[in-house]
This record gives structure tokens, sequence and C-alpha cells, in this order.
């Protein structure tokens, strides 16, 4: 099966499984960035009556401080970024960054695992980003699998850089 090619796969399967998945770092342009945010929309859909028919969504937030002692990356400029969108916002730091919810690094990349390799392609915004970055963080808590096939990658940016 190409890459590209969803709708082959789809026709063979009655109900088929997307996952919508983005990252939020503290540094653009590290490979090893901070990552303080994982968000996952699982959208389990019916072909022959063409509906949802489950929508899930998952907020992960892995611990900043453990990233920290394995030296991964925070940058200023990225840092401020997210400082003016809190407060656009009107969120208090704890809240942003989710800091009451964070967990052990490894329980969001379990999560990860687990939603991915059961879904039929995994839609990412510009995968050349956060799929390298997302490895990583697993590289560095000796999460030894991976997190998903990458044939089931799909970058879902490509119809807005035309609009």
């Amino acid at each position: 099966m190409s890459k590209h090619d969803l709708s082959t796969h789809f026709q063979t399967k009655p109900t088929f499984t997307l996952v919508g998945l983005d990252i939020e770092t503290l540094a653009l342009k590290s490979l090893r960035p901070v990552i303080f945010q994982i968000g996952l929309v699982v959208a389990r859909i019916h072909k022959d009556h063409d509906i949802l028919e489950e929508v899930t969504s998952f907020d992960l937030r892995p611990s900043i401080a453990e990233q920290a002692v394995v030296g991964r990356s925070t940058d200023k400029d990225t840092i401020r970024f997210h400082d003016r969108i809190r407060s656009e916002c009107g969120l208090c730091v704890e809240d942003y960054y989710g800091l009451d919810r964070q967990r052990d690094v490894r329980e969001p990349l379990l999560k990860v695992e687990e939603v991915c390799k059961e879904a039929d392609a995994v839609c990412i915004n510009h995968p050349e980003f956060d799929a390298p970055r997302l490895a990583s963080l697993a590289t560095d808590f000796h999460f030894s699998r991976e997190l998903w096939h990458f044939r089931k990658t799909f970058d879902v940016s490509l119809p807005y850089r035309f609009v």
C-alpha cells in the first residue's frame, strides 16, 4: 500500500480509525526540545454510513522537570511566544502548561503508542517536526518500541499550503 493511498486502504475496512496528533514544545530549532503537551484526537469512522462512530481526545502532559534533567532544550523566543498566547487566553502558568496534570514521561508515551498502534492513519500537521521530536523523547527515556509505524503517518498540512 502506498503511503498516500488512504482511499484504497479504507475501502477494504468497514470501520477505520484516524488519529490526529500534535505536540507543543518549548524550543523550535532543537531536535530534543522539552515537550509540554501531546494532543491526540481519535476518530472511528464507519465507511458504509459515512459517520463518526466515536471521537475521543487526550491531553497528555509529560513532566517538564524530568525532561530538563536529561538535557532537553528550551529557548527564550519560544517561551515568550507561549507566554504571549497564555496571556491572550487569560490563563495562569499552571493551567497553560498543565503543571498539575504532568506525568512521568513514559506514561504519555505509552498512551501515544497504545492509541497510534491501533490507528489506520496518524495525521499530523507537519510530521517532519512532531514525529522526530516525539521519537527523541522516547529515546531519551529508554522507550525502545516505535510509537507507531511510519507508513501510517499522513501530513495534513498540505491542503492548507495552497489556500
